[in-house]
């Protein structure tokens, strides 16, 4: 047992040395201006996007798209923001905490938190939280891992969900303030740079418990109120699981805006998936549309012939197969010549019957 405390205590002090070794690095280092290109062109694309979608009057597709704006240019923001206080707000820097203060806080911070894990070889440092649970919506533990090696840059640390419970709407958002294991620090931004800064380990660990047990609306990835419910795959608006539909033919997931219903078998679709009568406008599923035999235009069933003709395509049919219908030189051909219409006269004016009598002759009446 004395053996098995001495080696933690070894591995808390080599850990500690080496800590203060990359803070006293890093504060001799001046970090390069980085600015944020990629969220920047994920901006440009998605502008792009959206000035198509509204020229061909795809309007759900564009409202999409603009809401897909909000992380890349809030990204863009918080790095700006960082290079702004970085360069033109930067004050003398503090004193770094010894070795010694840094083992003491690690020796805090396997006190408080459960399951301490050094990795000197990566090097990384990390902790696991107590299971949050923020409105009554159970979040599970979270795994914060410190790198040490890149303590002096932007955010050297990520978030692992243990136990996750992602919201519906994205897989990668396991915390209202979490996404792709990256904690939106809000006002505690500048606390945690500056305890890292100086090493205040038990600190940083502290305030980053603190945010996971904190819920701020007004800077949620996900609000918690829509935690549950999934996005519409046409508007892209969260809905609550109660008043979902789900497409028949693709089992996309609707709100009751952008559900269509099929006025033949009444089952719902979505707007890609849906067709319209041509005759009478009725909204169709594509089972419930068919094809007519000449034009190829679609139909529902009781505006179709029997011989799968539409309306249009039946009267042309119809035009085609009535007599009195050719043309006037077509009747005048087949017309017999006055000489033929004059016998055929002079016949009709005699009636002729032919009726048995008992002999089996005939007798013919003028």
């Amino acid at each position: 047992m004395h053996q098995t405390l001495d080696a933690k205590k070894r591995l808390l002090l080599r850990a500690a040395q080496c800590i203060r070794d990359c803070l006293l690095q890093a504060q001799t280092q001046s970090d390069p201006i980085q600015l944020p290109h990629q969220y920047w062109t994920e901006c440009q694309t998605a502008l792009q996007r959206i000035r198509v979608a509204q020229r061909h009057g795809w309007h759900h597709a564009a409202a999409t798209l603009t809401e897909s704006l909000r992380y890349p240019i809030g990204q863009c923001l918080e790095r700006l923001n960082d290079l702004y206080r970085q360069h033109t707000l930067a004050s003398p820097s503090p004193p770094i905490a010894t070795a010694r203060d840094i083992f003491h806080d690690l020796e805090s911070v396997a006190e408080e938190f459960d399951d301490l894990t050094i990795d000197l070889s990566e090097p990384v440092l990390s902790v696991a939280t107590a299971p949050i649970v923020l409105e009554d919506i159970l979040l599970g533990r979270f795994r914060v891992r410190l790198y040490w090696g890149r303590m002096g840059m932007a955010h050297p640390y990520e978030m692992l969900a243990l136990e996750p419970n992602p919201a519906s709407s994205s897989e990668s958002t396991t915390h209202p303030h979490i996404v792709d294991e990256r904690l939106c620090e809000g006002d505690g931004k500048l606390p945690i740079a500056h305890a890292l800064r100086d090493g205040r380990l038990l600190d940083f660990f502290q305030i980053v418990n603190g945010i996971l047990n904190t819920y701020n609306p007004s800077s949620a990835y996900v609000a918690l109120s829509d935690w549950e419910g999934n996005g519409c795959s046409d508007c892209g608006e969260i809905i609550d699981r109660d008043y979902e539909r789900t497409c028949d033919t693709c089992e996309g997931t609707l709100c009751g805006n952008c559900a269509l219903t099929c006025e033949r078998c009444e089952v719902p679709c979505c707007y890609e998936c849906s067709r319209r009568c041509e005759s009478c406008g009725q909204d169709l599923c594509r089972g419930c549309a068919h094809e007519c035999e000449d034009c190829q235009r679609l139909f529902c069933e009781p505006c179709l012939s029997e011989g799968d003709l539409c309306p249009e395509c039946q009267e042309k049919d119809h035009e085609q197969s009535v007599p009195g219908s050719q043309p006037a030189a077509q009747e005048a051909a087949a017309a017999p010549p006055p000489a033929a219409r004059e016998s055929v006269e002079e016949t009709s004016s005699t009636a002729v019957a032919i009726l048995p009598d008992g002999l089996g002759q005939a007798s013919i009446l003028a």
